[in-house]
């Protein structure tokens, strides 16, 4: 019988600090959101990157431009891995304007990697199937 009242309990434990630990701010969830759907989109080229990265190393005799396609592309994809790594949110207890500043400077590096992600498919398409 114990057992019945602690699991909901600690349901509702659980929601409780989720909705404590979200922001509240309108302003700071309308840039997190931004930020992640700008990562999701980018995220959609890994698998078309990592397809080309493979055609490209598979060429028997690269030229420059087929070498330098792969150099850009693996930069790009490099550049996602490491942004997928360093990403945090900002500290809670941040002042919202301070928090919408992290949110545009991680914005800012996103978008970098996605047009050089972009580019560097583009660059790719020409030299693989």
């Amino acid at each position: 019988m114990k057992s019945i009242c602690i699991l909901p309990c600690l349901a509702l434990l659980l929601v409780c600090s989720l909705i404590a630990c979200s922001d509240s701010d309108p302003a700071v969830q309308t840039a997190h959101q931004e930020l992640m759907d700008l990562h999701d989109e980018t995220m959609k080229l890994m698998s078309p990157a990592k397809k080309s990265i493979k055609s490209l190393k598979d060429i028997d005799q690269p030229s420059d431009a087929q070498l330098q396609a792969l150099e850009s592309l693996t930069e790009a994809e490099d550049q996602m891995w490491n942004w997928m790594h360093t990403w945090e949110k900002p500290h809670a207890d941040l002042p919202v304007i301070d928090k919408l500043a992290h949110y545009e400077l991680w914005h800012e590096k996103m978008q970098l990697i996605d047009e050089e992600m972009r580019d560097a498919l583009a660059k790719a398409e020409q030299y693989v199937q």
